[in-house]
C-alpha cells in the first residue's frame, strides 16, 4: 500500500499470508504470494530472511478413486458428447494433456506428415517443448470441427466454457465431485493400474520430475508389494520349470542309451550325449 520499499519486513509479508488464511483462501493460492514479493523487493536490493515466513502446506496430491465402471461411463460420456468442439477437447483431455495446453495449440504446431503435434514451452508448465503423437482418434476429433486451417488456434473457446460442459457432463452422470484437471489423474491412475510403468507415466503428463508423478498418483500400500511378488513368483516359477525341464530331457536321453549300450559306463554314455548334441547343433 503505502509503504515504502525499504521499510517491508518479513513480519509485514507473513502478515499478508495471514491475512490471506484469515478468510479461508487455499493453501494454493497462498504459496504464490512469496514468489510474487520476493523478486519484486529484491530487484529494489530489499534481501529478507525468508527461512522465518510461515506457510501453510500445499498438498497437491491427486489421488484417483473413482471405480473401473465409474471410469468407464465417464469415458464414454465425454467421447460422445454431443457438441463437436467440446467432444475434441475431451479427447485431447483423455490424453493426460492439461486444459490451458490444450486450448493453446494451435494448426502451426502440427505435423500432419508425422502425425505429431508440439506444445511450446510457453504454454507448458515445466517450461519445456513436449511433442505428442496424433493418434486416429485425436486426427478425427479436430476433423470434426471442420476444414483444417493453416495456423491459428484448433480450439476457439475459453476454459471456462469448457468447464461449464463438462460440469454438465458430469451432472448427467449424477457425478458433481470431479474437477477437470482431474482427467489427468484418471489417465495416470488408470494407466498405472492396468500395468503402465511410473517412467511412461510420467512422460504421458509432461512431469519435469518422476518423483512428482509418484508422489501423486501412487500408492505405495500392500497391493503394490503384493503385485511385485506376484511377478517375481511368476519369473523364478517359469526358471525352475525351465531347469526341471532341461533335467527331464537329458535324464530320458541317458536312459535311452543305457538301453541300447546297458554295458557303456556313466561317463561314455554322457561323452555320447554331448557328441550328438554338438552335431545336432551344427
Amino acid at each position: 500500500h503505502k509503504m515504502k520499499i525499504k521499510e517491508i519486513t518479513i513480519r509485514d509479508v507473513q502478515d499478508i499470508i495471514n491475512n490471506a488464511l484469515s478468510n479461508k483462501k487455499a493453501a494454493a493460492t497462498i504459496s504464490r504470494i512469496k514468489p510474487t514479493v520476493k523478486p519484486l523487493l529484491e530487484h529494489y536490493d530489499v534481501i529478507l530472511n525468508w527461512k522465518k515466513l510461515i506457510e501453510p502446506k500445499v498438498d497437491n496430491e491427486r489421488k484417483y478413486r473413482k471405480s473401473k465402471e465409474e471410469n468407464k461411463k465417464i469415458i464414454n460420456k465425454l467421447l460422445n458428447y454431443e457438441n463437436n468442439e467440446i467432444r475434441a477437447i475431451f479427447h485431447f483431455s483423455l490424453t493426460g494433456r492439461r486444459i490451458s495446453e490444450i486450448l493453446a495449440l494451435k494448426y502451426e504446431n502440427i505435423n500432419w506428415n508425422t502425425n505429431t503435434y508440439v506444445i511450446p514451452k510457453e504454454n507448458v508448465k515445466t517450461r519445456k517443448d513436449i511433442e505428442f503423437k496424433l493418434t486416429p482418434p485425436l486426427i478425427e476429433a479436430i476433423k470434426s470441427r471442420g476444414k483444417i486451417k493453416k495456423d491459428g488456434l484448433v480450439f476457439s473457446l475459453t476454459s471456462r466454457w469448457v468447464l461449464v460442459h463438462f460440469k454438465r457432463c458430469m451432472a448427467s452422470l449424477g457425478i458433481y465431485d470431479l474437477h477437470l484437471h482431474d482427467l489427468r489423474s484418471l489417465v495416470a491412475q488408470t494407466a498405472l493400474d492396468n500395468g503402465a510403468n511410473i517412467y511412461d507415466v510420467s512422460a504421458l503428463l509432461a512431469h519435469s520430475n518422476i518423483a512428482t508423478t509418484e508422489k501423486r498418483y501412487v500408492d505405495k500400500n500392500k497391493d503394490h508389494a503384493q503385485k511385485a511378488l506376484d511377478k517375481f513368483t511368476s519369473a523364478t516359477t517359469m526358471l525352475l520349470e525351465e531347469e526341471i525341464i532341461d533335467v527331464e530331457v537329458e535324464e530320458d536321453k541317458f536312459s535311452a542309451i543305457k538301453k541300447l549300450y546297458p554295458n557303456a559306463s556313466n561317463e561314455q554314455i554322457k561323452n555320447a550325449i554331448t557328441l550328438l548334441e554338438s552335431k545336432f547343433i551344427k
